[in-house]
């Protein structure tokens, strides 16, 4: 008893047991507390560590120019040794610096390189590079209105750098904004006609807007330019199965995998044209080797309302999904397989491979 206040003596138990509890709930709430602000402590510690490094690696390279600075004080003034602005933006130096640090940064932790780079934009509205790098990256984070309004800027500041309208251009076939990427490839054609990937750009967006036929001189144009560039081969295979003119994608097809052999994609399209023409058999082969192999990316993402199957398929990739290249290629092997089996009287493995197929990528929806 004499743990309690001289008054506690005469409570009834009762009395006694309740005083006890509401002492202990007193206590758990402030050992909550206490590791609620240890827990909050630690990561804004942990958010901060990227900053302060960059903040210590900046400190570091303008002391030597700031001594070199003060040895000689008739020197023009430089980047590492230039006066504070008072126009609210900051020294080349740390500019440049920050964007550095950006680029570093956006393999890694694209959320960080993404708030660097709106800092470097802000610091150096004028600079395409920082612009081009924000946009990629917002792109890569999902914000989709940022990178295009930072592909836009790039594109405003450099508007005859063929590299960065490719880039806008690949943006937009991910985002399915077709009209745009056709848009973008085609004047970056205008400024170089001897760009390969704006011709493959131009024919990629032409074959998925329904105009295959525009699209086929871009691809003549391509491989007059590489004739054993694989990617192009393929897509006039693509191009030319779109238009069922058969025995030229056949031509164009086998020419595909005889040049990437290990190429998954190009198994897939291949298995198409064979089921195209009757023998389901050889498509079923062809897909079984597909499943097997890796795929090199040379498409951007399919995001949006794109059938997985290449002939309209059983399954679509839902609006606002982000699946990764690899992981749709996959399921669009494995759906046109399915198919192929159904079509072959084997129903039984085809339903057992549409089953693989919802349990491995939960985010297709029957179409």
């Amino acid at each position: 008893m004499d743990r309690h206040d001289p008054e506690d003596l005469d409570l009834t138990p009762a009395e006694e047991a309740r005083r006890e509890a509401q002492r202990r709930r007193q206590a758990r709430k402030v050992r909550r507390a206490v590791f609620t602000t240890a827990v909050v402590v630690l990561v804004a510690l942990l958010l901060a560590r990227p900053f302060r490094n960059m903040a210590r690696n900046m400190a570091r390279s303008a002391k030597p120019d700031a001594e070199a600075g003060a040895e000689s004080p008739g020197r023009p003034p430089t980047p590492g040794n230039a006066a504070p602005t008072t126009d609210g933006t900051a020294p080349a130096s740390d500019a440049t610096l920050l964007l550095d640090a950006a680029e570093d940064a956006s393999a890694k932790t694209p959320t960080v390189a993404l708030a660097l780079y709106r800092r470097a934009t802000a610091a150096m509205p004028d600079d395409p590079r920082a612009w081009l790098g924000q946009a990629k990256c917002a792109a890569r984070a999902g914000d989709g209105k940022l990178a295009h309004r930072s592909f836009a800027m790039a594109v405003e500041l450099v508007p005859e750098d063929v590299a960065v309208r490719v880039a806008y251009a690949g943006f937009a076939w991910s985002q399915t904004d077709f009209g745009l990427a056709v848009e973008q490839a085609q004047v970056a054609i205008t400024l170089d006609a001897a760009s390969l990937e704006a011709r493959l750009m131009v024919a990629r967006a032409l074959l998925h807007s329904q105009r295959a036929s525009e699209a086929l001189p871009h691809l003549h144009k391509a491989l007059e330019l590489a004739p054993d560039n694989s990617r192009a081969q393929l897509l006039l295979g693509q191009t030319l199965l779109g238009m069922n003119r058969l025995e030229e994608a056949q031509t164009a097809l086998l020419r595909a995998a005889e040049l990437a052999p290990t190429s998954a994609r190009t198994k897939l399209v291949l298995a198409e044209l064979r089921r195209r023409q009757g023998r389901p058999a050889e498509a079923a082969e062809l897909l079984a080797q597909a499943r097997t192999q890796t795929e090199e990316q040379d498409e951007p993402p399919r995001v949006g309302q794109i059938a997985v199957g290449s002939s309209g398929g059983l399954a679509a990739i839902p609006s606002g999904a982000r699946l990764d290249p690899a992981a749709t290629l996959a399921a669009r092997i494995q759906l046109e397989q399915a198919e192929v089996l159904a079509a072959t009287g084997k129903q039984a493995k085809a339903i057992d491979s549409l089953r693989e197929l919802l349990a491995s990528h939960p985010d297709l929806v029957q179409a």
